[in-house]
């Protein structure tokens, strides 16, 4: 069966539309669960903020450090949702892609630019939010260390994080958005 320009419907683009959903909606429950742990297993003074080096450098209520974890993770999901779902109508002169006069000639090819587009900030909200459930992980193991610190795991998780999401964006820039690219 086939789409839109002939393309095959249910394909790559597809496939990956649904798994960066379905990552979406993992990292976010990870998150929301290493926040019913936290809720349980705080201590009453619970480190929130580190310096460069890993060391604790401000320390917060129980309840106050809940209300922080609860309010970022909420807020970056909600952000990463939203512009997602912003792209299906966002005004095209506001989105700066590859080729962007061959992906707008249609509407065909406009329907799967804005599908794209909603698709890959999926994924990098997808990907932030994972970083966002190890950065928590690593907070509560710490709130109970005499010496609070995040230690090396912290600096392992951000590189790797900018290093995947910078080959995203290789990808996204030099070959997603290439014109008669199917995936």
């Amino acid at each position: 069966m086939s789409g839109p320009e002939g393309r095959p419907v249910g394909g790559g683009d597809e496939r990956l539309r649904e798994l960066v959903r379905v990552a979406m909606a993992l990292a976010c429950a990870a998150y929301a669960g290493v926040l019913l742990v936290a809720a349980v297993t705080l201590p009453e003074q619970v480190p929130i903020h580190f310096g460069p080096g890993g060391e604790a450098d401000r320390v917060v209520g129980r309840e106050e450090a809940l209300v922080t974890f609860a309010v970022v993770g909420a807020a970056m999901a909600v952000l990463m949702v939203g512009l997602a779902r912003w792209m299906r109508r966002a005004p095209l002169t506001m989105v700066n892609v590859p080729h962007k006069d061959w992906w707008t000639a249609t509407p065909a090819r406009e329907a799967r630019l804005r599908a794209r587009l909603e698709t890959d900030l999926l994924g990098i909200g997808a990907l932030t939010m994972a970083l966002l459930v190890v950065v928590q992980v690593l907070t509560v193991r710490a709130a109970d260390d005499p010496a609070p610190s995040l230690g090396p795991a912290a600096g392992i998780a951000v590189v790797a994080y900018v290093v995947v999401l910078l080959a995203v964006l290789v990808w996204i820039s030099t070959r997603r958005y290439r014109p008669g690219t199917a995936s």
